[in-house]
């Protein structure tokens, strides 16, 4: 992953798993969830502002209220329980006239998810 990337994923547990796994595969990453210390999570949004790791892994509740830099894409891993979180993700891509991509990852029990978007 070369361009600014952030992955939202619904608990700790799976922004866990997901960062040990790209680490097993050399890739780097930060990852950022609701009860993460504060000094970590300053830690892990500096490298991702400065651009020394590209993917971001964070919770809903993580994201709330984070000041992230412009986004070429953002990837759903679990699907947005609401359309107003939905655009509320997907707008994190593309500001300020530039463009960007939206990816979404669905499970068949999410799919109500889907069709009230």
């Amino acid at each position: 992953v070369g361009q600014p990337t952030v992955v939202f994923i619904a608990t700790k547990y799976h922004v866990e798993f997901l960062h040990s796994l790209m680490q097993r595969n050399n890739l780097s990453s930060a990852c950022v969830y609701g009860s993460m210390d504060q000094s970590a999570r300053k830690i892990a949004l500096a490298k991702f502002r400065a651009g020394k790791v590209h993917l971001l892994l964070v919770t809903d509740v993580a994201a709330r209220g984070l000041d992230l830099p412009l986004l070429d894409n953002v990837i759903n891993y679990d699907f947005p329980s609401t359309p107003k979180l939905f655009i509320h993700r997907a707008g994190r891509a593309a500001r300020a006239g530039r463009s960007g991509s939206a990816f979404s990852m669905l499970s068949p029990e999410e799919l109500p998810y889907l069709v009230d978007l």
